[in-house]
């Protein structure tokens, strides 16, 4: 066996890839958009492990600039803003992550002939590859952005090889268990079900149009995307336009844009990926004030269900944050975890107090139950 590190997706045959990430909406073509889109502050790697010219494990990785207090909301942010403006690198660090900044979670990818029994020990050795690799490019913060607790026991030699863990957002999902609207929302509480039924009398105003492209209107939606950031607490990568027209512009890949207009007014869009089990929802962007007056973040939730049911889609994946309010809309939850070292000692118990005070569930409600009884 051999551990090569690719500089470039490109550099890894597409099927190989897919066969070591099966049923993976953020497959290689996906991987490949992200990668030459322009996305300013990323370097993109790929550690890869190979028998001969067949690939057995892989994972994504990127090098960036990090805020520590990138999941930070409320008052804590509005504190560690204010710190930033005094010592613009205080919290800033030079950090190599696994993951891709575009991806939900890091999973690695395995040939399907390998055992479960192996995997950690495979793993280990692509964290090892990474950690090397970062080192030659003057890195000592190494990070696996966003590791689902199902999948702790895989990364468990990693943990007992130094790596700290601390909650991250977790993962919204819907089980499309019911038939119809009506049946989501007689799944809901009274007081969510009127509520719902109050904001639906707004989608009189409202067109909804499915696009495979986005070309005609990419300016509009790229100023919503834009306005829509601004006014985001959490903010850790810039989509471009190269961004969406990559994955919008094959009428065969899974990336869809549902777009909502107001007359002949584009006021928000949503850009999803799916197959024939799965709905993930990526990104959204809202006109503020229109998007307030016409509800249409919780439109388009009901549009995405809509289209779940349409296409016989058996679960809508909502993505990260707004966490309390798709609890009230239904969603189940998945605990996600940040693991993270230093190569510096010192500099490795500096971050793990960092890591304890700024942690999601000390201002999350949802992300604080499901991490109850974690050490602090």
């Amino acid at each position: 066996m051999e551990i090569r590190v690719a500089d470039s997706i490109l550099e890894i045959p597409r099927d190989q890839w897919n066969r070591c990430f099966p049923g993976a909406l953020e497959d290689w073509d996906y991987l490949k958009v992200a990668e030459q889109a322009g996305m300013q502050g990323f370097r993109y790697f790929y550690p890869a492990l190979w028998q001969g010219e067949t690939l057995l494990a892989a994972v994504p990785a990127f090098v960036t600039d990090y805020r520590l207090d990138t999941t930070v909301t409320g008052r804590w942010k509005r504190l560690t803003e204010r710190l930033a403006e005094l010592a613009p690198r205080l919290l800033t660090l030079r950090m190599a992550c696994l993951g891709s900044p575009v991806g939900e979670v890091c999973r690695p990818g395995f040939a399907p002939e390998t055992a479960e029994s192996e995997r950690p020990a495979l793993l280990l050795s692509l964290v090892r590859a990474f950690e090397d690799y970062s080192a030659t490019q003057g890195v000592g913060f190494c990070a696996v952005k966003d590791v689902p607790k199902p999948d702790l026991p895989l990364w468990s030699r990693c943990l007992q090889s130094g790596y700290q863990k601390i909650p991250s957002l977790p993962t919204a999902g819907l089980e499309i268990s019911f038939d119809s609207l009506d049946g989501y929302l007689a799944s809901l509480s009274r007081a969510t079900r009127k509520d719902l039924r109050r904001k639906m009398k707004s989608r009189e105003a409202i067109r909804v149009e499915w696009r495979h492209h986005i070309g005609d209107v990419l300016p509009q939606v790229l100023e919503i995307y834009r306005q829509t950031l601004a006014r985001s607490e959490m903010k850790f990568e810039e989509l471009t336009d190269a961004f969406f027209t990559g994955l919008l512009s094959d009428p065969q890949s899974q990336a869809r844009c549902a777009l909502y207009w107001q007359e002949a007014e584009l006021v928000g869009f949503n850009l999803v990926l799916r197959d024939q089990t799965r709905l993930l929802d990526k990104f959204i962007g809202l006109k503020e004030e229109i998007g307030r007056s016409l509800n249409l973040y919780f439109l388009s939730w009901l549009t995405n269900l809509e289209f779940c049911l349409e296409n016989r889609i058996a679960f809508y994946q909502a993505g990260q944050a707004e966490n309390a309010t798709k609890a009230r809309l239904g969603c189940d939850f998945i605990a996600n975890y940040l693991l993270f070292r230093h190569r510096q000692p010192v500099l490795n118990g500096v971050l793990k107090l960092v890591g304890s005070l700024v942690r999601v569930d000390r201002h999350d409600a949802v992300t604080a139950d499901l991490h109850d009884g974690d050490a602090a």
